[in-house]
Order: C-alpha cells, then sequence, then structure tokens
C-alpha cells in the first residue's frame, strides 16, 4: 500500500520538475518574436544607465529639506560622504542634494533635479 501511495506522489509531481519560477519578460519569447527583437533594440539603442542605479539614503541627515536650489544648503558632511562613496570601485556617479560626484570630486553643482534628494526623514 506504502508503495503505491508513493508511486502514485512521484507521478503526481513529476510535471513539477520542469517548472522554473522568476520574473518573465520579453527574454523568455521566442528571438523571432516582435515583441523581443524590438525590445532587445530598444536595449541595445536606447540603453539606460540607471538601470543598475543603486539608492543609498542617509537618515535623519538635520536641514535635509531646507534650503532651494538657487541658495541649497551647505552639508559638508553630506558632501564628504559624496565625495568618498563616488571613490569606491565601480561606482560612475553620485548623484546628491549638494551636487554630482564622479572620481571623488564635485563635478556639477545642485541644479533642478537635486530637490529630489530632499525627504522629510532624510536624504
Amino acid at each position: 500500500m506504502s508503495v503505491g501511495a508513493l508511486a502514485l506522489l512521484v507521478l503526481l509531481a513529476a510535471p513539477v520538475t520542469q517548472v522554473r519560477f522568476g520574473m518573465y519578460g520579453d527574454r523568455i519569447l521566442p528571438a523571432s518574436s516582435p515583441v523581443a527583437e524590438t525590445s532587445q533594440r530598444l536595449r541595445a539603442e536606447f540603453g539606460s544607465q540607471w538601470v543598475d542605479a543603486a539608492s543609498v539614503v542617509l537618515p535623519g541627515r538635520p536641514g535635509a529639506m531646507s534650503g532651494s536650489v538657487a541658495d541649497p544648503p551647505a552639508d559638508p558632511v553630506l558632501d564628504a560622504y559624496a565625495r568618498r562613496l563616488a571613490q569606491v570601485p565601480g561606482v560612475r556617479r553620485v548623484d546628491a542634494r549638494t551636487g554630482t560626484y564622479r572620481d571623488g570630486r564635485r563635478t556639477a553643482p545642485p541644479d533642478a533635479s537635486s530637490g529630489r534628494f530632499a525627504g522629510a526623514g532624510g536624504t
């Protein structure tokens, strides 16, 4: 009886051995699919540097919401952190409320888009 029950369970579980879990997208389609071809072309010709971007949040920075683009708040701690972060191997650019950084240097001052890095709880 137990051998028969075990055989039945194995028989019922057999289709599950081919299951693959994960995110689906155009890459699972056949290469000849128009959707797959278009998506591949978009990735190749209009790649986004933001696809692999990581966000780093510094909670509780004093004055995170103060200042404006025309008069950004001086934040030497954030400036120093962004400079150090921009020196980490593999980091191409750091965008912060205090500007844009590359290779450990601030390469651009804050602009109109820098306000997106200010929040009530941090920056």
